[in-house]
């Protein structure tokens, strides 16, 4: 899936992984659902990533 997503091209791979263990540890830690919990119930929401540079 990150693949097909061409941000992931621009911030490299050291960059992926950091984000990938970081979510993946929120996960596993009740942290993310802690954060989110408003999005449980919502019936749609735009979820486009975006990326910023200054």
């Amino acid at each position: 899936m990150r693949r097909a997503m061409s941000v992931w091209t621009k911030v490299g791979t050291a960059a992926e992984g950091r984000a990938v263990r970081s979510l993946g540890e929120d996960l596993d830690s009740g942290r993310w659902a802690e954060r989110n919990s408003d999005l449980v119930d919502l019936d749609a929401a735009d979820l486009g990533l975006r990326l910023l540079t200054a």
